[in-house]
């Protein structure tokens, strides 16, 4: 695996949940979450929001790949749809994205959220904007 993404690695928000890059390769990443007891909604099982977040994220870092000595991108969801399919069981949930289009200004990435078992519990899909900005 490439060095993951130095963007992602400085994003507080990836900091703040515990979100670990497990693979960044050209056009897919996977990311995995330990569950803490904050991230549980009234029926004890992750809240979407976070599991939203997560597909957001694995298709962020998918869409930014580069190869090593690049300069780095960056991008800004556009919209992202996501449908739940099963309720998340166990500590760790793992979000496996794929970049499927785009062009020069814009990508588009889907992710599946698994849990510990392998079970399918979402899917995702995203359109990402490419951001001009070096800051």
């Amino acid at each position: 695996m490439d060095q993951p993404s130095p963007v992602h690695a400085r994003s507080p928000f990836f900091r703040f949940l515990g979100m670990e890059i497990i693979e960044q390769s050209e056009g897919r990443a996977a990311i995995e979450l330990n569950i803490k007891d904050e991230f549980l909604n009234v029926s004890d099982i992750p809240h979407g929001g976070v599991i939203a977040s997560l597909i957001d994220s694995a298709c962020g870092v998918a869409a930014t790949w580069v190869p090593d000595g690049q300069i780095e991108r960056r991008v800004m969801t556009l919209s992202l749809t996501t449908s739940y399919i099963a309720p998340a069981r166990g500590p760790r949930i793992k979000a496996v994205a794929r970049v499927r289009g785009g062009g020069r200004k814009t990508v588009i990435c889907d992710a599946e959220v698994f849990d510990a078992d392998g079970t399918l519990l979402a899917t995702g899909l995203g359109n990402f904007r490419y951001r001009t900005d070096r800051a």
